[in-house]
C-alpha cells in the first residue's frame, strides 16, 4: 500500500498543483477536502490515510478514488 505522500511524489507534479485538476477528480471528491483546507498536492502529502478517513464526508471509497486519481496522474 502506498502512502499519500508517495503517490503525490510519483505524479511529478508541483506541490501547488490543485487536487481538482487531477484526472478523475470530481467535486464530490474535492469538496470535502477543500472544506478542511486540503486544496493542493502539497497539502495532501502532509496527511495520512487515517487522518483523511477522519474528515466528514470522506470515507474509504473516496480515499480509494483519490489514490486512483494520483496513480493516473503518475502514469501520464
Amino acid at each position: 500500500m502506498s502512502t499519500l505522500a508517495e503517490l503525490v511524489a510519483a505524479t511529478g507534479l508541483p506541490a501547488s498543483h490543485p487536487i481538482r485538476q487531477l484526472p478523475g477528480v470530481s467535486w464530490h471528491l474535492a469538496n470535502p477536502l477543500a472544506g478542511v483546507g486540503i486544496r493542493t498536492l502539497g497539502h495532501l502529502a502532509q496527511h495520512t490515510d487515517d487522518e483523511m478517513l477522519g474528515y466528514a464526508g470522506f470515507g474509504s471509497g473516496r480515499l480509494a478514488k483519490l489514490k486512483d486519481a494520483l496513480r493516473a496522474a503518475a502514469d501520464e
